[in-house]
């Protein structure tokens, strides 16, 4: 209580200060009007605490639960922003399915478009739509010595880009190295 009695004091002298002497049920009511008026982020917070626990459980249950755990967390969301938390936590905790099924339902509901986009970048890790994004993502594949991933990606992309000229020495400078993709899939 020592805090308190510090922190109703500043308040005394404050308004002593402004010259109000206000009644200790004035002091009171006010008091409650600002806790009520703190309410609903209180309550939002709160909810989007006990997302996370959920989601936490489904991470941390054993295989033969995890559906349900999943199930459970999928029907405590009930706006935009429960789905947003429910599928931002699920990607942190490596809950693949979760995170998809949140997106989906976020999804669903038509509105934040913007965080749908970018939760479907990260979860989804959608692959990029040029020729040089194409390029330049094989490009880091080989990097980090993944050939195989590599060699599928760009056969797919030269099925979808056979125009372009960056897969095309992308693609011959694969072959040289001794890589057995072509341009006709």
């Amino acid at each position: 209580m020592g805090r308190l009695d510090g922190i109703g004091e500043a308040l005394g002298a404050l308004l002593a200060l402004l010259g109000l002497s206000p009644s200790p049920f004035v002091l009171a009511m006010a008091g409650l009007l600002v806790a009520l008026a703190a309410l609903p982020f209180f309550l939002k917070v709160e909810r989007q605490r006990k997302l996370r626990k959920l989601v936490a459980a489904a991470a941390e249950a054993p295989a033969a639960d995890r559906a349900a755990a999943r199930q459970a967390a999928l029907a405590a969301a009930s706006s935009p922003v429960h789905w947003i938390v429910l599928a931002e936590e699920a990607h942190r905790r490596r809950v693949p399915k979760l995170a998809q099924a949140a997106l989906a339902g976020l999804r669903a509901t038509g509105r934040r478009r913007t965080d749908v986009r970018r939760l479907e970048r990260r979860i989804e890790k959608r692959v990029p739509t040029t020729a040089e994004g194409e390029a330049a993502a094989i490009e880091r594949l080989l990097e980090a010595g993944l050939w195989e991933e590599a060699e599928r990606r760009l056969s797919n992309a030269l099925q979808q880009f056979p125009r372009s000229e960056s897969l095309a020495d992308l693609a011959e400078q694969h072959a040289s190295a001794g890589g057995s993709t072509d341009s006709t899939g």
